[in-house]
Formats: C-alpha cells, sequence, structure tokens
C-alpha cells in the first residue's frame, strides 16, 4: 500500500472526527468528507456513516451528498433510512442520493419532491424552509433527474404530465429530457 495514501486517509479521518479544535465551524470536517469521495476507498463510507446522526444540519447534509459518491450496501441502506425523516430537504437530499447510487426505494420522495405541495406544508411547518423559489425549483429539477436516473416505466406518465404542464420552464425543460431519453 502507498504510505502516503495511507496518511491522507489517516488525516481525512481524523479531519471528519472533528479532533481539529481549530475547526469551530466545522468546515474543516466538510472539506474531509468531501475530500473521502475522491479516495475511491470503501473505507471512507464507514468513517462517515457515523455522521448521520450529527447534532449539526449542515454536517447530516453533506453526509448525506457524500455518500452517492460512496456506493455499498451500508451506504444504500443508510440513505433509504432517511427516506421517512420528518424534514421535506433530509429526506429529499437522501432519495437524490440514493438516485445516483441506481436505487428505487428512492422513487417515492423524488415524486413527492416534484410536487409543489410538498414545499408548501414545509413551509407551513417553518416559515424559512424553501422560502426562496430558486430552491424550490432546483430541488424539483434534481427530482425530475434522479427519476431519469431511475428510469422507471411507472413514472414515465408523471414525467410527460410535468414536461407538458408544469408551469416552471426550468422543471420542464428537465422533464423533457427525462421523457426524451427513454
Amino acid at each position: 500500500a502507498n504510505p502516503e495514501y495511507a496518511g491522507t486517509l489517516h488525516k481525512l479521518r481524523a479531519a471528519v472526527s472533528g479532533v481539529d479544535t481549530a475547526d469551530r465551524d466545522g468546515q474543516l470536517r466538510l472539506y474531509a468528507m468531501i475530500g473521502l469521495t475522491w479516495l475511491d476507498d470503501p473505507r471512507a463510507a464507514e468513517i462517515v456513516l457515523p455522521y448521520l446522526s450529527d447534532a449539526d444540519p449542515l454536517i447530516r447534509q453533506a453526509v448525506i451528498g457524500v455518500l452517492q459518491h460512496l456506493p455499498g450496501p451500508r451506504t444504500n441502506d443508510a440513505l433509504a433510512g432517511l427516506l421517512d425523516d420528518p424534514a421535506l430537504e433530509t429526506r429529499g437530499q437522501a432519495a437524490i442520493s440514493l438516485s445516483h447510487l441506481g436505487d428505487a426505494r428512492a422513487a417515492r420522495v423524488l415524486i413527492e419532491l416534484v410536487d409543489l405541495a410538498s414545499y408548501e406544508r414545509a413551509r407551513a411547518s417553518d416559515a424559512k424552509k424553501f422560502a426562496a423559489p430558486q430552491y424550490v425549483r432546483d430541488a424539483r429539477v434534481k427530482a425530475v433527474e434522479g427519476l431519469a436516473r431511475l428510469a422507471r416505466p411507472e413514472d414515465h406518465e408523471l414525467l410527460a404530465r410535468v414536461a407538458a404542464e408544469d408551469a416552471d420552464s426550468l422543471v420542464r425543460e428537465a422533464a423533457l429530457r427525462a421523457v426524451g431519453t427513454r
């Protein structure tokens, strides 16, 4: 084994664990988690999986995003375990990450993310959530792209309807691309 690689993995593991007390805002941990994806090492998932239960919601979101680059049964199962999370943003990010891994368990939440009413319900419980229209648009586009990646025949009708009728041109465009790939 390359000693330089082993040293890099050790340093990233230490940074992710937060042992560096100079990292008060958690930025080093976030960058270290992203760095783990570049190593293409199955042990990387084992390093970040425990942080799915971190108290800091930004760390949890980062882990969910990082896991889409670290395939494996434990990764998929951990992400699937978040599909019933009470927070739309958490279950949505987990579904998007699962779609990158080709896991159809994501479909139910991706369909939820396409529906504008989902964001209205999230805002009803917290007015700050999805308050900016671009966040809603971005999430909806990513959900449509996720459904396209999964390529499930049962989603074709929804994607065709969104492509034909959605009020948001970027969401419509994503759905058109999705329908065109089938």
